[in-house]
């Protein structure tokens, strides 16, 4: 049996929810020395979340006999996703300098996620455009879409890149023009995203078609995104409904349909729903169980309930646990607080701190105004 025919009947056997006779598939030809077997066993191993570190010893055992079989694009990948990215560069940089062009736009992929690094990951994906990767004109054109001033070189390379038949494209495109405020233009490539099968851009859509008055399509959407067990789904479900006006009671129960489910940012936006209807302490319950998950923007919210219910040295110290998480509207709001219990001696330092996370400046200013002269 050839490496095709190993692959084809695997996969049936795993559709088919026999794993174990996959596995048994992947070892005999392993054991036959069939080129490429450890990679796609290491593989499968991943998928079925099993043993990293075997999937990493198996890429290594690909690299090191030679086979031409991307085991270096899946280790760089797998290092990458276990937070060994530096390793993931030094492994992609060596392989590069031995001309495997094909690692170009992985590396530039990693790199991209490094401020400091922007201007490697550019160099990267133009190493990678130039090798005709097809998927180099996406991804960098998706990079330069969050460069300001870059906006006109992303739209051409999307554009090229959904012409040359990319399908991740349009999505980038459809995001773009929802960026740039036009919900129409965004719509469009949205919907032939999702028509093209980009299932992760449905919640997105229907977000932008509530807003612009088509509600049932936005529904449609949202309870496709919840049958195919999207993330966020169940929120978005809740917030559609707030939207366009349903009873409090319908709302509700979505929101707690969100949360019992454990969706993406359900405790933040029932949060945000009960503060509005002023049931605080419910509000916060919801906010600490947001920031306890992870939310960044909970720490600022919480703030405020406390704030609202005269406990503001609580209050203090969820600014300044946001502050310490790099949220720079947290920093802001503790200078406001500092400034209002006249504790103005402190405020410098806090906004030293707010400038250097990214706070608006003209914020900051009015801020230094209101400080009492030296």
């Amino acid at each position: 049996m050839d490496g095709d025919e190993v692959w084809w009947r695997a996969d049936e056997l795993e559709a088919g929810g026999d794993r174990e006779g996959a596995r048994a598939l992947y070892l005999e030809a392993m054991a036959g020395g069939v080129t490429g077997a450890g990679v796609e066993y290491g593989v499968a191993l991943l998928r079925w979340g099993e043993d990293a570190a075997e999937a990493e010893r198996l890429f290594r055992a690909s690299i090191a006999a030679g086979e031409d079989w991307n085991g270096d694009e899946r280790l760089g990948e797998l290092l990458r996703d276990t937070g060994r990215a530096e390793e993931a560069v030094e492994m992609l940089g060596a392989r590069l300098g031995e001309g495997h062009l094909h690692l170009a736009r992985l590396m530039a992929n990693i790199l991209a996620g490094d401020p400091l690094r922007h201007a490697e990951a550019e160099q990267w994906y133009r190493v990678a455009l130039d090798d005709e990767d097809p998927y180099a004109a996406n991804d960098l054109g998706a990079f330069l879409s969050e460069r300001p001033g870059r906006e006109e070189e992303a739209r051409v390379l999307l554009l090229r890149a959904y012409l040359a038949g990319d399908d991740l494209a349009a999505g980038n495109l459809g995001s773009m023009a929802s960026d740039d405020g036009d919900t129409a233009e965004a719509i469009r490539w949205l919907r032939i995203a999702v028509e093209e099968g980009r299932d992760a851009k449905l919640l997105q859509l229907s977000k932008l078609e509530d807003e612009a008055g088509d509600a049932a399509s936005a529904a449609r959407r949202i309870r496709r995104a919840i049958g195919l067990g999207l993330a966020g789904a169940h929120t978005a479900y809740a917030r559609h409904l707030q939207r366009n006006g349903e009873e409090p009671v319908v709302i509700e129960a979505a929101h707690q349909i969100a949360v019992e489910a454990a969706d993406e940012d359900a405790d933040y936006w029932y949060a945000a729903w009960l503060e509005v209807r002023d049931r605080l302490e419910e509000a916060l319950r919801h906010y600490g169980l947001a920031a306890e998950g992870g939310d960044r923007d909970a720490y600022l919210r919480l703030a405020y309930v406390l704030h609202d219910l005269d406990r503001d040295e609580e209050a203090e110290v969820r600014l300044r646990e946001g502050t310490e998480l790099g949220d720079p509207h947290c920093a802001v709001a503790h200078a406001h607080l500092l400034l209002d219990q006249d504790r103005a001696g402190e405020v410098p330092a806090v906004l030293e701190r707010a400038t250097a996370l990214g706070a608006d400046l003209e914020e900051i200013e009015g801020l230094r105004g209101l400080l009492p002269p030296r």
